[in-house]
């Protein structure tokens, strides 16, 4: 019965790869699934060394997985500028919440990339904390429209200010003043 039960095993494995039958297994669906989101996903140790990236991380950071692996992630993909702040939230990591923040993070040419970073500890068999799991959006698009937004509204501004008369907008259904500009308090007292 052994050598039939032995046949019949290595008769089902021939079937399974034959057939492609362990591509359809969950676990590669997960991995299928992870390397095709639109998030870039980061797995740290305890030590923050980068143990997993999935190919939109690599996508967004310019970075191929092997450039990534082993690197203690606030050294090596934080920028400059967040630093400091990131090490906050690294000595205030609370194993068992999940935390939300905005971070810039370097690329391989040294630009940043703002992204709105969600953590979330990972654990092992046993329930015990051994690092994070980061998912990453890219914002940059975002950001620098706000930028833009900024810069316009500020030169709008100084151009109302160099206005010597008045300037107001309202709403035309209502007929509400929405806005009027400084120099109303000159010109009216």
């Amino acid at each position: 019965t052994s050598i039939v039960i032995t046949v019949f095993s290595v008769c089902i494995l021939a079937a399974f790869l034959r057939y492609r039958l362990f591509e359809y297994t969950p676990l590669c669906g997960w991995l299928r699934i992870i390397n095709n989101l639109n998030e870039g996903i980061l797995i740290v140790n305890q030590q923050d060394e980068i143990k997993y990236s999935n190919k939109r991380f690599c996508d967004m950071t310019g970075y191929r997985k092997n450039d990534l692996k082993g690197k203690v992630m606030h050294e090596f993909l934080i920028d400059d500028r967040d630093k400091r702040f990131f090490k906050k939230v690294l000595s205030s990591r609370n194993d068992t919440i999940a935390e939300k923040f905005e971070i810039r993070l370097k690329n391989n040419e040294g630009k940043s990339v703002w992204c709105e970073a969600n953590e979330i500890p990972y654990m092992n068999n046993s329930g015990k904390v051994v690092g994070h799991i980061g998912i990453y959006t890219d914002k940059s698009t975002i950001k620098q429209s706000e930028f833009e937004l900024k810069e316009s509204k500020d030169k709008l501004a100084e151009i109302i200010q160099s206005i010597d008369g008045i300037v107001y907008d309202a709403n035309a259904e209502t007929l509400n003043i929405d806005y009027i500009s400084p120099q109303v308090e000159k010109i009216l007292g």
